[in-house]
């Protein structure tokens, strides 16, 4: 019997699902970026609120200098906030397109170990088969057919 095939199945199957798996990981990725440039966007509109908020406070209070610097001080840590969620978002993709490569690099190597075992497997066996004489070899155990035998008559 010949496990070649069956070999050279599992390891196409085995690609498959690494295929798919890195489709997912592809996805998760570009999902990602989009959450981080959400979730920049929705820090810069609460902190235009906030801004909104300290500038009426500093208005009705009557600061003028002091009001003027944490104002500064707020949208300068916004924009510190909003690099820091965005380049989260994008190593976070970055993890998930490297987990994707290596999903599609292990596809391949499934693929190419079930092929290789099913070439191997075929080899082995025409190798038996040549030992034990089925493929007819002059000289091999059982080698000898009808008419080949001097002392046959057909």
């Amino acid at each position: 019997m010949c496990s070649g095939p069956g070999q050279y199945l599992a390891g196409k199957a085995s690609r498959d699902a690494h295929r798919k798996n890195a489709d997912m990981l592809k996805y998760a990725s570009t999902d990602a970026v989009q959450r981080g440039r959400r979730d920049a966007g929705r820090h810069r509109q609460s902190a235009a609120q906030l801004t909104g908020k300290q500038n009426a406070r500093a208005g009705a209070s009557g600061l003028t200098g002091a009001g003027e610097d944490v104002i500064a001080d707020t949208a300068r840590i916004t924009e510190q906030d909003v690099v820091a969620i965005e380049n989260n978002a994008y190593r976070e993709a970055w993890g998930l397109q490297m987990q994707a490569v290596g999903e599609q690099v292990a596809g391949r190597q499934a693929y190419s170990s079930g092929l290789n075992a099913m070439w191997t497997s075929f080899m082995m066996e025409g190798f038996m088969w040549s030992q034990a004489g089925l493929f007819g070899a002059p000289g091999a155990p059982g080698a000898a057919a009808a008419g080949t035998d001097p002392g046959s008559k057909f």
